[in-house]
């Protein structure tokens, strides 16, 4: 399934009266609805989410394919004599 282009909409969240916005699966609360500051931090975090390729928290470091013999071969193994 192909993933959709949409931006993320600020929502109410009425039990709580909450801005929140859905990024990456996860809720995240911008302060009380309506008001300039939720707003704010909605845009920082639709900034931040576009700029991070459409995910949430830390890429993995990238990883070579010798680091991952070394890590998982623990003593003797077939690629060493």
């Amino acid at each position: 399934m192909a993933r959709s282009k949409r931006i993320p909409k600020l929502t109410h969240h009425k039990a709580t009266g909450q801005a929140v916005v859905r990024l990456a699966g996860k809720d995240h609360y911008c302060g009380r609805w309506a008001t300039d500051s939720a707003r704010a931090r909605y845009h920082r975090l639709i900034a931040i989410f576009l700029t991070s390729c459409r995910t949430w928290g830390p890429h993995p470091a990238p990883v070579s394919i010798l680091s991952l013999r070394n890590n998982a071969c623990s003593g003797k193994s077939r690629w060493q004599s």
